[in-house]
């Protein structure tokens, strides 16, 4: 045992000997990309997109703010019918002029756009107008002293299964400070004929006299590009970053296989009073 130690003692020394310190190149050579940004609403009357450039992940300072693209040339098409882009830089982005008729729904868009090193496109269609129900309950019973419990739903009454999003917010006034709150959701699912989004929001009572005034309640129909791309991004939106300017996992259905085009339809939002 004692020879045995003996040996694995001179063979460690050994390969110590010949290590050496090696420096690493880490440096992983950068190439800008084009990455554009559209959705087309049905009664749009204008066209508007986004054109950035991916960031390199290291040698520049961490920072939110995308590196916007002025001197592209973008333009959107349906059928033979070609409608140019301008950057307007006051908005950081690209605006057509007003279109002589609105987008409908189950036409079908093209867009493309270059800065000059590549080119990226892509095409959707728009959905057709989503057929909600939306249904409040305001449970005044509940043995609570701190919250209000509102329950909405949101149900999808089409014959076909469509990507709804919803968006929720419910106001609230209390009277004994002068002052207004809200508490709201946005969520996107798949719903067949007659399923639902159902959340419940739980507002904070400052006071007894706190009680909700005001429900809002507005949803959409979207194509399966946007449903994918908003749950996959939601996330960084929440800080306020591009998802797609940082190096980030988001889908996408350009040829570049960066950035996004996507369309939906709306219903008409609901408003719920309550004196």
């Amino acid at each position: 045992m004692k020879k045995l130690s003996q040996y694995l003692f001179i063979c460690l020394v050994l390969l110590s000997s010949c290590s050496r310190e090696d420096e690493i190149d880490l440096h992983v050579p950068f190439k800008k990309r084009l990455i554009a940004e559209v959705f087309i609403g049905e009664g749009d009357s204008a066209f508007n997109a986004i054109l950035t450039h991916t960031k390199p992940v290291f040698g520049e300072p961490s920072n939110s703010m995308p590196v916007y693209v002025p001197d592209a040339n973008a333009f959107i098409s349906k059928g033979a019918e070609q409608i140019n882009l301008n950057f307007n830089g006051n908005f950081s982005q690209y605006y057509s002029d007003v279109l002589l008729n609105k987008v409908r729904s189950g036409e079908s868009y093209y867009f493309e756009a270059t800065d000059g090193n590549e080119k990226v496109y892509g095409s959707t269609t728009i959905p057709e107008k989503p057929i909600l129900s939306f249904t409040v309950k305001l449970d005044s019973s509940i043995n609570d002293a701190y919250y209000y419990n509102t329950t909405i739903t949101c149900t999808n009454q089409s014959e076909k299964p469509d990507y709804i999003r919803v968006m929720a917010r419910v106001i609230f006034s209390d009277s004994t400070y002068g002052m207004m709150f809200e508490n709201s959701f946005n969520e996107i699912k798949q719903l067949a004929k007659n399923q639902s989004i159902q959340r419940k929001l739980y507002s904070y009572k400052t006071s007894e006299f706190a009680f909700p005034v005001r429900i809002e309640i507005s949803g959409i129909n979207c194509d399966e590009a946007y449903a994918k791309y908003y749950n996959n991004t939601t996330p960084f939106n929440f800080y306020n970053i591009l998802p797609i300017n940082e190096p980030t996992m988001a889908y996408s259905n350009m040829s570049n296989k960066i950035g996004i085009i996507a369309s939906y339809s709306s219903a008409p939002t609901q408003v719920f009073k309550f004196q």
